[in-house]
């Protein structure tokens, strides 16, 4: 694999003959590794949190803060793999780990963010896409901004002043706001039909 990126005319496409064997190398799900990694995040959580007690200190809770935080967002990183599949080689496996130790503890689950996030990539950044939509409403997430406003942005999001939004546009992915039924978003949803997934009759929406 290249590092050196190369200039390419514009409207180039990549080959697809070319560039297969590079997606199915990268796409080889290494479950040791993924556990591994897994448990990393939450020692490194629960450690931080058992030092901050420890020294009762408060720079120290606040340095403990910053390192659950980036923890937090490090499983949110492994919750999208497990969506996709690609978080261990195991469908059922990688479900019920993502959900029990990736998902749960930041109150979503792995059924509703797929349904989502599925309904993101069949329609990316148009009307149907909800995450676009989200984006679009949203000034915090309108770029670019000035030197002054990332500032201001930042402040907000350390002192956790826009939680509300995240929390109010991330529901749908929340079992305690849906109780797992993505159609109460209007999300068509894959439904075991016979031996196979497939977009059925049982899978329109209600």
């Amino acid at each position: 694999m290249e590092d050196i990126p190369e200039e390419r005319a514009p409207g180039y496409r990549y080959s697809r003959r070319g560039t297969l064997p590079l997606i199915r190398q990268l796409s080889v799900i290494d479950n040791r590794r993924n556990a591994l990694l897994l448990l990393l995040q939450w020692a490194i959580a629960i450690a931080a949190g058992a030092i901050a007690i420890h020294v009762d200190r408060i720079p120290v809770y606040i340095l403990a803060g910053f390192v659950i935080g980036s923890r937090i967002q490090c499983l949110a990183v492994m919750m999208h793999d497990a969506c996709h599949g690609m978080f261990f080689s195991n469908r059922r496996l990688n479900d019920l780990i993502g959900d029990l130790f990736v998902a749960y503890p930041l109150g979503f689950s792995i059924h509703l963010y797929r349904a989502n996030h599925m309904h993101h990539h069949r329609h990316t950044n148009t009307l149907r896409d909800r995450d676009y939509r989200v984006q679009r409403r949203d000034p915090d997430q309108h770029f670019p901004k000035s030197w002054a406003a990332m500032a201001w942005l930042l402040v907000r999001s350390v002192a956790g002043l826009n939680y509300y939004r995240m929390a109010r546009d991330s529901r749908v992915w929340a079992p305690i706001a849906n109780f797992h039924n993505p159609r109460r978003f209007g999300y068509i949803i894959a439904c075991r039909c016979g031996s196979a997934m497939s977009p059925g009759p049982c899978c329109s929406t209600a």
